[in-house]
């Protein structure tokens, strides 16, 4: 009994540091590093999908899927070293489970006809989503420097679980007043 209270202890705790994880990565990914310009990997390829209408797979979305499994590695190899394998290996699946979770999630977002749109969580990360792709690269007035790009708030994927909790905990986090509309058609 006790092994599995341990094991239960490391997939929570994992599951923590996981989410810190990709909000982190999600930050990096939105910043100049030793003066090496992610952020235009991120702008480039993912936040792009916002505001052009044919958005297709090239360079700059290839490198940014890279990125992430690159970090992905990095972490995963990490675990591998510091802890010992049963742990790891937890860690790991988790990870690999929070990145799914998070590219799903995702793709639901930009899918007017989501099935989760019925739930409340859905409906607030929805809102919460849509302030974090609010920048467009126009509002810079053609500075090139994309500086507003870099204070952009609600980098969590988020979920029913842990939602908007590293960007509250870390100074991201901007609230959307989201109004969920009762859909539920009265009789006349």
């Amino acid at each position: 009994m006790e092994s599995i209270g341990l094991v239960l202890l490391v997939l929570v705790a994992g599951h923590f540091l996981n989410a810190f994880i990709i909000w982190f990565t999600h930050l990096l990914l939105h910043q100049r590093i030793l003066g090496i310009p992610l952020y235009r990997i991120h702008l480039g390829a993912h936040h792009r999908i916002d505001y052009v209408d044919d958005y297709v797979l090239d360079v700059s979305s290839a490198v940014e899927h890279l990125t992430w499994a690159g970090f992905t590695v990095l972490v995963s190899s990490t675990y591998l070293l510091l802890f010992p394998l049963w742990i790891a290996v937890i860690l790991v699946g988790e990870l690999l489970l929070s990145i799914a979770w998070s590219y799903y999630l995702h793709m639901e977002y930009e899918n007017p006809n989501s099935r989760l749109a019925r739930f409340k969580w859905y409906q607030y990360g929805l809102a919460l989503h849509k302030l974090h792709h609010g920048y467009r690269p126009e509002a810079d007035s053609g500075t090139g420097r994309h500086e507003a790009f870099h204070r952009s708030v609600n980098y969590s994927f988020g979920g029913p679980v842990l939602g908007a909790l590293m960007d509250r905990l870390f100074g991201t986090y901007l609230g959307a007043d989201v109004r969920i509309e009762n859909k539920q058609t009265t009789a006349t």
